[in-house]
């Protein structure tokens, strides 16, 4: 599944494309994963792309009442194997393709590119939603609004983690971190590599640990996913950027998908479990 760096990578790659133009025409060719409770996006502009944990946010401007502009919002999770991909051709579309948006510059109606979601396994979704006053989807996705904070903000401290495992002291530290309502965007690859950067083993329960080791937990999931960022993400099977490209990150990758190898730090053979229903690489030597 697209982690946060891969939905960030996304969002980095359409932006610049999509900002400004205005959705000529859609083309639903799976209706299942185009949930739209009934608004009309052709004609709208697209006014930004957001992103929060693994979704997508991209807002709208509805101009098809003269007297009112509404905003919406398009909310994109790729789920398992999702893709947007832009395309600056009306070719035919690959295999998998669920939906098309013709996307239009309104200076220029001959300037025309291609907004598509693909989806191998159709677990991914769109939603189009209204716009509250603080930009906010209403009536968003099951689990959105309870989602924890980002991890660059300056609420993932710490003190608020402590907070948080007070009510979760039994839990393992691989299930912490996974919890999207505690810590928004992370999946198994970026909980793995994190957990290595700082040092600590992906099945200590979280009452165990001190502020000095929570505080090490944000240290390392800032530097892992900032560098994931800069590698335009993991390509280990379906993810590609908006404009089919690669990332970089698998190269980088430290004990995830590493089981049987030497850890790159002190040579001790990398050891994988099950935590939280997932598999779980971790180094036994460096992380205690």
């Amino acid at each position: 599944m697209p982690e946060l760096p891969e939905v960030e990578t996304v969002r980095q790659t359409i932006l610049p494309d999509v900002k400004g133009r205005r959705i000529d025409a859609v083309e639903i060719l799976t209706p299942e994963v185009f949930l739209s409770n009934e608004f009309v996006v052709t004609g709208c502009l697209i006014q930004n792309v957001r992103r929060r944990g693994k979704y997508l946010l991209i807002d709208l401007l509805d101009y098809s009442d003269n007297k009112v502009k509404k905003p919406l919002i398009m909310l994109v999770h790729l789920r398992m194997t999702g893709r947007l991909l832009l395309r600056q051709q009306d070719l035919e579309p690959p295999k998998h393709t669920h939906l098309r948006f013709r996307l239009i510059d309104p200076e220029r109606s001959d300037d025309v590119i291609w907004l598509d979601f693909h989806d191998t396994r159709r677990f991914g979704r769109v939603w189009i939603r209204a716009a509250d006053d603080a930009g906010q989807p209403v009536g968003a996705p099951s689990g959105y609004d309870a989602l924890g904070p980002e991890p660059f903000d300056t609420a993932f401290s710490a003190a608020y983690l402590q907070n948080r495992q007070q009510q979760k002291r039994n839990v393992s530290l691989k299930a912490f971190l996974l919890d999207q309502s505690v810590v928004a965007g992370l999946g198994n690859i970026y909980v793995d590599e994190s957990l290595f950067a700082a040092k600590l083993t992906p099945d200590r329960t979280v009452g165990s640990l001190s502020e000095c080791e929570f505080d090490r937990i944000t240290v390392a999931v800032r530097q892992v996913l900032e560098q994931a960022i800069l590698c335009q993400g993991t390509s280990l099977r379906d993810y590609v950027d908006g404009w089919n490209r690669k990332g970089r990150f698998q190269e980088c990758l430290m004990v995830y998908g590493r089981a049987g190898q030497p850890c790159r730090d002190c040579g001790t053979e990398i050891r994988k479990i099950k935590l939280a229903g997932r598999t779980t690489c971790w180094c036994p030597a460096c992380q205690l």
